[in-house]
This record gives C-alpha cells, structure tokens and sequence, in this order.
C-alpha cells in the first residue's frame, strides 16, 4: 500500500492503430500487426508528489509529436532520438508534468515492423521505501541496543569519538596526491581549434585526414618546483607561429628543428615563464599523413611526490596489516614494490591502455552519473546495463578532480585510475588477512610448527603469489566495475571466515554488507550469498530445520533481495526483452566460438607454451579451448604485449604455471581431508569456476571465458597452494616445488618490469 501511495501510475491508455481502429491497451503497448504509417497513444499519467521529472521513452519507431497537459514538447528535448527505437531516450519533463493527473499525448509513425511505446517514470520510489522501511527498523534496532547499552551511553561514546590520527594522514595524502597530479603537468589538454571550431585535444594528441590543415593550440601548465629547465615540444609537422604568455617567442625556437616531427624543439631557461600558470598558444601545419603536437614538461620529481601521497592514503591499511596478520611490516613493505610499478605504468600508458570498453563503456557510465546524479536507463549505453557503484565512486573521483580545478576528461579519467589502484589495495589487504587466518588456523589444526622455516616460507610465499600475479600490473590501474568487484567479494570472504571462526554476528554482518557492495559492483557478487548459504549448510553438519541454521539463511536471505535491489533495479526495470548483457548481441562476429563437448576437455599444450600470449579473435592461440583460454588470461589478459624480452618471460611464466597446476591438482586433492575446515576456499572455487563455465555457455565469446571475471579466486587457489607448500615433509619434493614457485614470482616481477619499462 505505502509502495503503491508513492509510486506514479498509468490509466486510461487508448491507442488509434495504423488502421485508425481505436483499441484500449496498456503500456508497455506492443502492437499486433505490422503496417506501416501514423499512428496515437494517449492516456492519463498520475505523477506522484515524489515525481522526479525524469521520463524514460522508447518509441518504436518515430515520434512526431508529444503533448503533455495541452503543451507540446519542443522536438529540442529528444536530443534528435526520436525515432531511437533500440536505446529509447530520457526526458526531463519537470516543467510539463505536475503531481496528480496529467493528459500525455503521442503522434507517432511506424517504418515498418511491429510498432510499439515504453513509457516509465525513472524515479526511484524504491529508494523512498527503503528510507521508510530503515526509519521503521529503528525501534527494534533501539530495543537492542537497549539491552546491553543505555542510551546515554552510546551518546557519549559518540561524542568521545576520536578520529584516529591515520586517518588523518590519508586525508592528507589524497590532497597532497590531488595538488601534486594538478602540478606535474603529466596529464595535460590542450585547447585545438581548427576552422574557429575549438575542442579538448589530450596531449599527445594526433590526427589523420587532414592534409594541409592549420591547427591552433592553446596549452595550460604550471611553472612550479616540479618544473624541468626546458620546454620540449614535437609538432607534427611546423611550428608556424609561437607565443608564451602573450610574447611572440618565435626567436626561442631553434629554425632548423620547427619542423622535427620526431624529436621536436627543445626551450631552455624561458624568459618569459612565470611562477604558477603559465599559457602557450602556437600554430601548427600539417604538411601531408598524421599531424599533430605532444607537449612536454614535467619531472621524475612530480611522479615521486604522487607515489608518496598515494602511500600516505594507504598509511591506515600499512598499520592494520602491522598489527593483524604474521610478516605485517614485511607485507607492508612489499606493497610498495607494486604501488611503484602501477604508477610508473599510470604515468606512462593512457588510461585506456590494456582495459575493456573504456572510451564509448565506462567512462561515458561516470560522465552520466557526474553529470546528472543519477544512474543511466540500462540500455542507453554500451556498459550501462551494469550495477552502479563503482560508477558512483569513479564519479566522486572526477567530483574531487574538479574541485581542484580539473575538469578534462584526461585528467578526472587519470583520477578514476587512482581509484582503482586504490581498491586493488583494499583487495590484496582483505587477501593477506584471510591468508593469516586461513594459515593460522590450519596449523592450528594440523599441529603444524608455526616457528618452523617450511610453514612461514610458505605463508610469504603465499603473500607473494597475490601480490605480484603477472595480470596485477594491468588491472590494478584499469578503469572498470571489476575494481569494486574484487575487493568487495574478497572483504565479504574474509569477515565471513572470521565469522566462521569466532561466532561473532557483527563479523556475519559485515560479511552480508560487503556482498551487497560486490553485487551492486557486479551482477556476479550474486555468488557469495550462495558460498555463504551453503557453507553453514556443512558448517550445520546439513541440519535443515535447525533453527538457528533457518534464521541465518532468512537474514542472508533478506540481503540478497535488498543487494538485488540495490545493484540491478534499473536493469529488472528496463525493457522486458532485453537481454541481460545488453550489448552481447553488438559484439563483433569474429569474437563468437564453439560450445563443443572438446571446448571444455581438450588443452594443447604445446602451442600453450609456444604462443606466449593468446587472442579473442584467432583459433590458432587457444581461444576455442577453455582452460587454455582461462589460464592465459589470468597470466596475460587478452592481450599481445611487444615490449622487449616479454615473450621470452611469458613463455617461461607459461611452462612454469603448468608446474604449479599440477602441485595446486595435488593439494585440492590431499586437502580435501580437511574438507570442513577449509570447505569455504573450495566453495569460492566451485562457485566461480561454474558461474565462468556456465557464462560461457549462455554467451558462447571468446572474451566470456576471461580471467578477469573470476579474478578474485587467485585468493583461494593461492591459499590451497600455500597450505601445500606447508605440508611438505621430503626434502627433494619440497626443494622441487619451491624452486618452482620462486622462478615463477622471479618470472612475474620481470614480466611486469618489462611491461612498466619496456
């Protein structure tokens, strides 16, 4: 009834078909023949008090004509969409529509096929009755409290609430961080105009198609103590006139290198640079092929104060790691190393480098939500059927970017990279406290020495392993909603663990909120209230209607509807038809493969360990083969890397994985006497690997059978690996299996090394 009170409705809905026969009918109308010509829709729409304005419209095929209350909507507000049947389009139809009942009107056209409208109201009253249901909680959260807690004690301790001095440091980090990327001058946009038509051009910036063009740049950058002595441009291909600042400095370019297109002219000691904001507008012609301009100035100072403050953000995560798991400084220590590697990789790759539907999938997803506060119809971009919280806090990233004064796309899109850096962090810190926990119970059970060489040996290694996975340069930086996902799904495991082993309901909690995060980070999230269900199934010794086993699967239960709700409303909201993965029927063709009985049972090895890398797009290196496919991408991603001495250290990685298969075979296997205490890990296996399988079935492409979708059980397989490295009693075995696994750590620190600086 509440729900009903709030939402908005639709009543009295008449259509004039094609054939000028007037039917009553309901929205969404679809109609029963196919003739083409003009056709109406009409009826009353009871727009509720909370009625944001906002309008969803799919209209199959043409809209000539919207009249709302006696007014027509200026054909400005379609955005030239009227006739975009597929994708439909959003109104803002604030001024039109008022609360209570409104007359809409439509003159529409059918080119041919069925013909149809889908009209929704995109407010989001749900979240109104959350809010409601929440306010409704309180009495009973309150009674609780009540219990073990007066409440003018819990108000004091509120007052007395100290913010901890670490996280204070992390603030200072991020504006330091926010002022020093501002200041660097790594990332800058230059204003191009050619033919008085002006746009951003993100240096370095090229074109091709424009023979004999005259481009004008204006260039913005900072003169500050990161600044280098010279001023390097490379124009493509003549510099024809130059100004700093105001002043013609046509006489500070050296005249035989205005037109170096490879190494350009270099500026030294600048008379006409002032300290802070400096302006350089020049002129460039292309003489013939690509043209273009790069701008250079910055130093390695700047990149080092970056990584410092990004250090700082991390100060909280470096003393929680000290004071909860074994080798907490170690690991804190080598948490460095790959911070490092990702920022010089940051520095020097464009943030659309090694990553998946960045350009016209995930960016134009944070532009939405920054722009308009508010998510996207699921099918009205390339990536926006996904959930959207990590579009939420990539859209916060460009918020901060901006109000330091940021606001390319290069910059805020540089910005959302940091972000994902960042969760990456969060990541490998909810991955080594699990593997503590994990390890210390483990020995705890096994009456394994936890002073002895073999077992801490084996937890480093096992730190490691995570640590520096080969994929871990590219996707730490990358821009996409599998960033949320990893260290949510990981952050719910590990309290669920924790909970596992001390009983304490908060740790259960926390667990239900982080799955809620991982779902609304990615419909995949779904999978932890499975792990979760079934594992206190086995933890119940399979007691069904045991009570206390009955009243958990209620509460995980009550999270997955409000995880459901909260990450895909909008996509079990949008169009009936629509497919879940909504661009999968706009992949390209040549991506599509077999679903065979051998796709899933067949593996060459040899051109396994030939091939360094493989291809969505080419039989020959393994794409038909499902754990080929699968054990490559967790190595490589999809990708073909030329830098030099890659593929030699990618074809050893290669050899060397298949070692530590056959070991991690071995040890699911001996493990599985201690089934009960580690069948959490088994499940996050299990789960994952069938979710993969049956992906890749439901959407037989080559790319549905990537790593990256299941990423986040390098944690559990690492674990497993390790427990076996612990186990070890024979001396050759164990030198063997360890050698084994140092190569391929070696291996993957030179792999990454000649990605960063190759």
């Amino acid at each position: 009834m509440v729900f009903t009170f709030l939402n908005s409705s639709i009543h009295n809905c008449i259509v004039k078909n094609t054939t000028g026969k007037t039917i009553a009918a309901q929205l969404p109308y679809k109609s029963q023949d196919t003739l083409t010509g003009a056709f109406s829709i009409s009826f009353d729409f009871n727009a509720s008090f909370l009625f944001s304005g906002k309008i969803l419209l799919i209209p199959d095929d043409c809209v000539k004509e919207m009249i709302i209350n006696n007014k027509v909507v200026p054909f400005s507000f379609f955005k030239n969409a009227q006739c975009s049947y597929s994708t439909g389009m959003e109104l803002d139809l604030e001024n039109f529509i008022h609360p209570g009942k409104n007359k809409v009107q439509f003159q529409m056209e059918n080119r041919g096929g069925y013909y149809s409208l889908y009209f929704k109201d995109r407010t989001y009253y749900d979240l109104y009755l959350l809010f409601i249901a929440l306010i409704l909680c309180i009495p009973i959260a309150y009674r609780h409290i009540k219990k073990s807690l007066s409440l003018s004690d819990l108000w004091s301790r509120i007052l007395n609430y100290r913010f901890k001095k670490r996280y204070f440091v992390s603030i200072a980090g991020l504006i330091l961080l926010m002022f020093s990327m501002k200041g660097s001058n790594f990332f800058i946009t230059a204003l191009a105009n050619e033919n008085n038509h002006s746009y951003e051009a993100p240096l370095p910036y090229t074109f091709e198609g424009k023979e004999q063009a005259m481009m004008n740049y204006r260039i913005e950058f900072y003169n500050n103590i990161f600044s280098p002595d010279t001023i390097h441009i490379i124009p493509d291909d003549c510099i024809t006139s130059f100004r700093i600042n105001n002043y013609n400095a046509m006489d500070l370019l050296d005249p035989g290198k205005i037109c170096d297109w490879k190494d350009g002219v270099h500026i030294s000691n600048c008379p006409y640079l002032i300290k802070g904001k400096n302006v350089i507008t020049l002129s460039v012609l292309n003489k013939g092929g690509v043209g273009g301009i790069n701008f250079i100035y910055n130093s390695p100072l700047a990149l080092t104060v970056i990584i410092l403050s990004f250090l700082m953000m991390l100060f909280p995560i470096f003393l929680s790691l000290k004071n909860n798991i074994k080798y907490g400084k170690i690991s804190a220590f080598l948490l460095i190393v790959p911070v490092f590697f990702w920022f010089v990789y940051w520095y020097r790759y464009s943030y659309t480098s090694y990553g998946y539907d960045i350009d016209y999938g995930h960016i134009p997803y944070i532009k939405y939500v920054f722009s308009t506060l508010s998510v996207p119809y699921s099918l009205g971009g390339w990536s926006f059927y996904h959930p959207s919280l990590y579009y939420i806090l990539a859209s916060f990233s460009w918020f901060v970017s901006s109000l330091f004064g940021e606001t390319s796309m290069l910059f805020m899109s540089k910005a959302s990279q940091i972000l994902s850096m960042a969760l990456y962090c969060i990541f490998v810190y909810y991955a080594f406290r699990l593997i503590w926990i994990v390890f210390k119970n483990f020995a705890l059970n096994q009456n394994i020495n936890t002073k002895g060489f073999t077992f801490n040996f084996s937890l480093i290694i096992t730190y490691l392993i995570v640590l520096f996975w080969p994929s871990g340069i590219v996707i730490a930086p990358r821009i996409g909603n599998d960033s949320a996902l990893v260290p949510f799904f990981t952050a719910a495991l590990f309290y669920f663990v924790s909970y596992l082993e001390n009983k304490k309901n908060l740790h259960f909690i926390i667990a239900l909120l982080f799955s809620v995060l991982a779902l609304w980070s990615k419909a995949n999230g779904i999978l932890l209230f499975g792990i979760f269900g079934l594992s206190l199934l086995i933890q119940n010794k399979f007691k069904f209607y045991d009570i206390s086993f009955i009243k958990k699967i209620i509460v995980i239960f009550t999270f997955v509807v409000v995880g459901v709700f909260i990450g895909m409303n909008e996509k079990i909201n949008s169009k009936e038809s629509a497919d879940y993965i909504s661009n999968a029927a706009h992949l390209p063709k040549n991506l599509i493969i077999s679903n065979d009985v051998e796709n899933f049972f067949t593996f060459d090895f040899k051109t396994f360990i030939d091939e360094p890398f493989t291809s969505t797009k080419f039989d020959k290196y393994g794409r038909q083969m499902f754990w080929y496919f699968l054990i490559k991408t967790s190595l490589f991603g999809e990708y073909r890397f030329t830098q030099e001495n890659v593929e030699f250290t990618a074809q050893a990685l290669s050899i060397l994985i298949l070692c530590m298969l056959t070991f991690l075979l071995i040890s699911i296997v001996l493990l599985c006497r201690n089934f009960f205490h580690l069948h959490p890990l088994y499940l996050w296996i299990v789960f994952s690997v069938i979710s993969l399988i049956a992906f890749r079935l439901a959407y037989p492409y080559a790319c549905s059978g990537d790593f990256r979708y299941v990423y986040h059980i390098i944690i559990p397989l690492s674990v497993l690996y390790g427990l076996f490295l612990s186990s070890l009693k024979n001396k050759i075995i164990k030198t063997l299996v360890f050698s084994v696994t140092v190569l391929f750590l070696i291996g993957s620190l030179l792999f990454q090394y000649a990605i960063v600086f190759g």
